[in-house]
């Protein structure tokens, strides 16, 4: 089965982020912002694109009964989901114009990551399927003017970040091709 059809057993059908072709539009919610919009292609078909930012962090107080204290109602922008050239992923991407600040988008990611292995946990429990075998990339896609800091998220903090990608952009549309996230 494809991520889409998985997630499609799940989630509701407007939580789902359309993908034309084989091109997707992540658009940046901050009016202010300097990156208006990213084309992100070729994206495989069947794959699932979800603007976790969507997600209403009064909401998951409310309902989940989070505090927040220690970033755990923060979210990235986006989450892929699909198979490209064979590899399996979970592509969480945090679009930045500000400041890259560690602490802020590791929680962002860590976060997201806990409602996807949510979503995953009910997925197995109550239709007996799963995301086995997907691998987790994480980005950031930043204005260039931000390089003079540092925008590695590997810190101190609690745990490091594999299969981090930065990319640099300094337009306010850009084209990026998938194969950036993965080294090819």
């Amino acid at each position: 089965m494809t991520p889409r059809e998985i997630l499609d057993r799940l989630l509701l059908p407007d939580f789902f982020v359309p993908v034309n072709g084989d091109k997707a539009i992540l658009v940046e919610s901050e009016p202010m912002s300097l990156i208006k919009e990213i084309h992100l292609s070729p994206i495989p078909a069947g794959s699932v694109l979800l603007r976790m930012d969507r997600i209403d962090p009064g909401d998951m107080k409310k309902y989940f009964g989070l505090a927040g204290n220690a970033g755990e109602l923060k979210r990235c922008d986006y989450l892929l989901i699909g198979i490209y050239n064979n590899i399996k992923f979970i592509l969480f991407v945090e679009l930045k114009s500000e400041e890259v600040k560690s602490p802020d988008v590791k929680e962002k990611f860590y976060s997201c990551e806990c409602i996807i292995d949510y979503y995953c946990s009910l997925l197995k429990s109550f239709h007996g399927l799963n995301f086995n075998g997907y691998k987790k990339y994480y980005a950031v896609v930043y204005w260039d003017a931000i390089l003079k800091r540092s925008t590695s998220i590997n810190g101190t903090n609690q745990r490091s970040v594999n299969n981090y990608y930065r990319i640099q952009v300094n337009k306010p549309v850009t084209e990026i091709k998938l194969s950036r996230f993965f080294n090819q």
